[in-house]
């Protein structure tokens, strides 16, 4: 068991007096035990910038690689390799690691960095010749990520449960409900999700659910329910003026942006590849803890959307070619309200589809109340691109 993490301002003041006394390896050394024992977002904030002010020195560069051939951080010392080398505009050397290592250690800091230095990061790994790999596929969404607007100053903390970005504009009538999935994710980091989130000038809220993952009790630092969940909403918006809301939900945040949408009145919802039936990997086996909740959300949604005077339009984003999100979709087809979209991919994470295509923009104006259709005028062609 990774040992525990010591205060964030010792750990801070440590890195710094090392750091200054050219004590490389000890400083890392530091570093590598605080991220394995998962400390708060702000100690990890601390040494990505003690890792990125280290690439100007050689002697900081040799303790990482001293750490990166002892393996016992694996992949951590190879994600503060690459933010070093980041830093100080160095080259990476990726013959110290295998592939496999270096995306590993890029992907422990997606979350905690802007798309531009995770894009510099990228380009380190040069993971063109993959192009069925995650970093290719994320490489693909952070070079069509959007510029940060002015007056934007949101930065995801990953270990943020309730986030809220107020509106680049400073008002706005529109708050969009962002439910991340499984992994505190929207398809993509909160970082880069939110630069076309912000295109549509909504206050934007984004919630994570670290207890089931799935929103079924709502978000517990808001409350033990739903229904908890749904009043802090409603009760934000007329705090911030907006009079319409939108959900937009990703994965196994999809059928709880659904849920959410109907309970607080909202004209529109998203649901990208919104899990309802649990996943199993090997085929179907004996119901899990969880699974009737899961049931009961659908059956609300379903009660729910039937029994709206004003329809709540439910766009149902999903993958044709992926048999378990088909059938989640098409199952929840016949709920009052709820259009199927399916594109023509085979990946449960549809994000990558959505950018590519220059359909992510368009869907979210739509979900905002800025665009008032979607359909074969409304949008880019959705071509095929990995079926």
């Amino acid at each position: 068991m990774p040992a525990p993490a010591a205060p964030d301002a010792a750990v801070a003041c440590e890195l710094a007096r090392l750091a200054a006394a050219g004590e490389w390896p000890m400083a890392f050394a530091l570093a590598c035990r605080q991220l394995a024992a998962g400390g708060p977002s702000r100690v990890k904030a601390t040494i990505a910038r003690t890792a990125m002010a280290a690439g100007g020195h050689d002697a900081a560069m040799d303790a990482l690689a001293s750490l990166i051939a002892d393996g016992r951080f694996t992949p951590i010392p190879h994600g503060l390799y690459l933010l070093a080398c980041t830093g100080g505009g160095r080259p990476a050397d990726l013959r110290m690691a295998s592939t496999l290592a270096w995306e590993a250690g890029l992907f422990f800091w997606i979350d905690d960095c802007d798309p531009e230095l995770i894009g510099a990061m990228i380009g380190l790994v040069r993971p063109w010749d993959r192009p069925n790999s995650l970093v290719r596929e994320l490489a693909d969404i952070i070079a069509r990520t959007p510029a940060r607007l002015a007056g934007d100053r949101f930065l995801d903390d990953p270990g943020a449960s309730v986030q809220l970005a107020p509106s680049s504009n400073g008002s706005s009538d529109h708050l969009l409900v962002c439910l991340a999935g499984a992994r505190g994710r929207l398809g993509m980091p909160l970082n880069a999700f939110h630069r076309w989130a912000a295109g549509t000038s909504a206050h934007v809220l984004y919630l994570r659910d670290p207890v089931h993952q799935d929103f079924r009790d709502g978000v517990a630092s808001i409350g033990p329910t739903f229904t908890d969940l749904a009043s802090f909403v409603r009760h934000l918006a007329a705090l911030l003026g907006a009079g319409r809301v939108a959900a937009y939900g990703n994965s196994s945040g999809g059928l709880a942006a659904a849920r959410l949408g109907l309970l607080v009145g909202a004209p529109r919802a998203v649901v990208a590849a919104g899990v309802v039936a649990p996943r199993r990997p090997g085929g179907p086996t004996a119901p899990k803890p969880g699974d009737a909740a899961v049931a009961a959300v659908a059956a609300e949604i379903r009660a729910l959307a039937g029994a709206r005077r004003v329809p709540c339009e439910i766009l149902w984003i999903f993958s044709s070619g992926n048999p378990a999100d088909a059938a989640d979709a098409l199952g929840m087809a016949d709920a009052a309200g709820v259009t199927p979209m399916p594109l023509p991919t085979v990946r449960h994470n549809v994000a990558r589809h959505l950018v590519v295509t220059e359909a992510m923009a368009p869907i979210l104006d739509w979900a905002t109340g800025r665009r008032e259709a979607l359909g074969p005028a409304g949008w880019p062609p959705l071509a095929a691109d990995d079926a």
